[in-house]
């Protein structure tokens, strides 16, 4: 029986083949070699890196790059994987995995070979599945071991691959740990370094298309949020935010009427220099978020931790509140003060923190 350590050589290889088969028919090519016991579901790419790493000789996730680049590493280690799996089948006659590890196989079985015992009559016709891996059957009272593949240890041309995918990584990010070069294939070396190439292409490309602020619209967003929002109180909502400013009063000639005339009484003149009374401003509710003692108001802070805490955006602000484009454009500004750069970005319409500046938010809340 196969040791049950998911990261024995055999289930490695066993996974690698699983997810071999799955591309192929996704690519509408059949397999060499039918194998029933790889028909279910294909692997997640984090399942097929690991195995890549534990059927090789060269133990790519464990390397240097692989801990500083992990996300990088293992795009590239699949993408290497699946581009020989594409050139065995169309210009080998053994398919990729089946040629590092081996085809299925079926060989006499003797149960119990050390046991003594007396057989009373054949045993049944039967099968017992081990593992994914191996099966037992008996037929007309003869055992046979079935293994859907037979890697007896890592492979070292697995591991030639996965070196050359660490190598040209190293070279082409000039990382500051080099690796010396092994001598591989023309064709290897070629499918490594377009992999390699691709994918840093595509992490530049995402890094140009991140969201960015001109600052210098904001205000105009900001007034035009503010009429939107205007539009879409109620006349209830907005008695609660507004108080009708107090007009002066119209100037209404009077008809003096005559009275008798009473003696005025005797008040102190006012000092020349001493200031006339003022009389204090009606007070006016304002819907202005209160002040803190940071440059980010309450709202600001109560919004950017609901979105640590994960909650919902809709779940942060009240039908009074400004939109969250409008808050996440206020906070972003604040940011670009603090760090030169915008903390928030949207996923969608889905507004999210950017997880470099995630310390940097949780800085700016109180304690």
């Amino acid at each position: 029986m196969p040791p049950q350590d998911p990261h024995a050589p055999s289930a490695a290889a066993f996974t690698l083949l699983a997810a071999e088969h799955a591309q192929l028919r996704k690519a509408k090519r059949s397999p060499r070699i039918e194998n029933k016991a790889v028909e279910g579901s294909a692997p997640s790419a984090q399942e097929l890196y690991q195995a890549l790493s534990d059927a090789s000789t060269y133990h790519l996730s464990t390397a240097r790059l692989a801990k500083d680049e992990p996300e990088l590493v293992a795009a590239v280690a699949c993408d290497v994987f699946e581009a020989l799996v594409m050139h065995c089948s169309k210009r080998r006659k053994t398919d990729y995995v089946e040629g590092l590890f081996g085809y299925a196989s079926r060989e006499a079985y003797a149960m119990f070979s050390a046991a003594v015992f007396h057989k009373a009559e054949p045993h049944a016709d039967c099968t017992v599945r081990v593992s994914d891996i191996v099966t037992y059957v008996c037929k007309d009272g003869r055992w046979s071991k079935q293994c859907a593949i037979d890697a007896r240890g890592r492979n070292s041309e697995l591991g030639l691959a996965l070196h050359a995918v660490d190598f040209e990584l190293r070279q082409q990010l000039d990382y500051s740990y080099p690796l010396k070069e092994r001598e591989c294939p023309k064709y290897l070396r070629k499918i490594v370094s377009d992999a390699v190439t691709r994918r840093l292409a595509e992490r530049e490309e995402a890094k140009r298309r991140r969201i960015t602020i001109d600052r210098s619209k904001l205000t105009g967003i900001r007034a035009a949020a503010a009429l939107t929002q205007e539009s879409l109180l109620t006349d209830d909502e907005r008695s609660e935010v507004e108080v009708t400013p107090v007009e002066p009063p119209m100037s209404v000639p009077v008809v003096p009427t005559p009275v008798k005339s009473a003696p005025k009484p005797v008040t102190s003149e006012p000092s020349p220099t001493a200031p006339a009374p003022v009389a204090p401003a009606p007070a006016v509710a304002s819907a202005t978020p209160a002040a803190t003692d940071g440059p980010f108001t309450s709202l600001e802070l109560r919004f950017l931790t609901g979105m640590l805490e994960g909650t919902p955006v809709s779940q942060l602000l009240a039908p009074t509140d400004p939109f969250a484009s409008v808050v996440v454009d206020s906070i972003n500004e604040k940011f670009f003060d603090l760090i030169g750069d915008a903390a928030i970005e949207f996923d969608g319409d889905e507004p999210c923190i950017i997880e470099d500046y995630l310390e940097d938010v949780r800085e700016v809340l109180p304690s």
